[in-house]
């Protein structure tokens, strides 16, 4: 039976050093580290960057150089000639010019894509650990809970036996317990899930134990810190000057073409004939391109009037979201400067008095079980509080 014994405890014991071996553990300032440089969709948002970048090479792409040659009687039929010809075309300086500055706009868009989506997804872990960290704060409650009501279960089948108390005490006891229990399970569940959540942004596939030596409380935002142009205006903006670019373009589409050639020619044989040729081609037909440029107007005027609207949503979204900051301080101080510390209180005082008797099984549960939801209530009101911090900053 003792060899039996050894033998379950180093199993056991192999099993939780496997367990905590496959689960490595992370800091938050870890994860922020790691996701910037393994992160599947910043990767693709870093690739993005330099597929514009090789775009932008592009933009003095001259057409194709036309080469035609005749060998055979062209100008006389006892003799055979030749002639050969090389023309190039290309656009006005400014289409070019404006094709190099639209590509650059569109580099300067993913640069400020890639910036918007590292301070998402840096603001999804910080969420993910603060979410984590609450969930072990309300598991740390269950089990106190469930330790209190197991004690209280012994004591109520005790009373039971001796023919104190009735089985109304015991079933009550035993509902409070599973409670507990169930909750609790249920609490360790979801810590899996927000532990896979955060192994999906860190970019890899092994599940990630999650530090919660963090501070529980997030400090206030520095209200000067925020502007008018945060990163998600910023996008708009530059969105707003790749569509003034792309009316540019248009503009220069309209300007005349150049072609340059050159021409050799024989004559019974003997190349006699050199010609150098320059044209110009115009737009005989422009209603074309004109109705190309209003359409580019109409987009850069939608693109002008989103910009101008994203302004507006932001700007709004931080007034409400300091409006809530306000309400969220004034529930949290009322659980720091009082409720809390009543609530610990009566934990302390209830189940003292209940085992001396100076308090019966109802009052006891009325009273214990009020302490057990304002402290799950302060946990409520301070999750909602950095919630709201941290959509703050993620608009600063």
């Amino acid at each position: 039976m003792k060899n039996h014994s050894e033998l379950i405890f180093i199993i056991s014991l192999l099993f939780f050093v496997n367990l905590s071996q496959a689960q490595k553990l992370i800091s938050l300032e870890e994860a922020l580290q790691t996701a910037k440089s393994q992160n599947l969709f910043l990767q693709s948002k870093k690739t993005e960057i330099l597929y514009q970048e090789k775009l932008q090479k592009t933009a003095f792409q001259l057409p194709k150089m036309a080469l035609e040659a005749q060998y055979g009687e062209i100008n006389v039929l006892e003799k055979t000639d030749f002639s050969f010809q090389i023309s190039q075309g290309f656009a006005s300086p400014r289409l070019y010019q404006s094709q190099k500055e639209f590509w650059q706009s569109r580099i300067v868009f993913s640069q400020k894509d890639l910036a918007l989506q590292e301070k998402i997804i840096a603001n999804e872990l910080k969420t993910i650990f603060y979410q984590h960290l609450f969930v072990h704060k309300r598991i740390g409650i269950w089990q106190e809970k469930e330790k209190m009501y197991e004690k209280l279960l012994k004591v109520a089948q005790s009373r039971q036996r001796e023919g104190e108390s009735n089985i109304l005490e015991k079933v009550s006891a035993e509902t409070f317990l599973r409670e507990a229990t169930q909750n609790k399970a249920i609490l360790e569940r979801e810590k899996e899930i927000l532990e896979n959540q955060l192994a999906l942004r860190l970019g890899t596939s092994e599940r990630v134990a999650i530090d919660t030596q963090i501070v529980l409380k997030l400090p206030l935002p520095d209200t000067s810190a925020f502007s008018d142009e945060n990163a998600f205006v910023a996008l708009w903006k530059e969105q707003k000057n790749i569509a003034t670019q792309e009316r540019r373009i248009s503009q220069a589409q309209r300007l005349p073409d150049f072609r340059v050639g050159y021409y050799l020619m024989s004559v019974e044989g003997k190349p006699i004939a050199q010609v150098f040729q320059a044209g110009l081609a115009l737009p005989i037909l422009s209603k074309g391109y004109q109705r190309t440029i209003e359409a580019a107007k109409t987009k850069e005027y939608l693109a002008q009037t989103q910009y101008n609207y994203q302004k507006q949503l932001q700007d709004n979204q931080r007034k409400v979201l300091l409006k809530k900051l306000e309400q969220n301080l004034i529930t949290l101080n009322f659980y720091e400067q009082t409720a809390l510390r009543q609530a610990n209180i009566i934990l302390e005082k209830a189940q003292k008095m209940f085992q001396i008797g100076e308090v019966d099984y109802a009052i006891f549960v009325q009273t214990t079980e009020q302490a057990w939801k304002i402290q799950l209530g302060y946990l409520d009101a301070l999750e909602n509080y950095n919630q709201t911090i941290l959509q703050l900053y993620l608009l600063q």
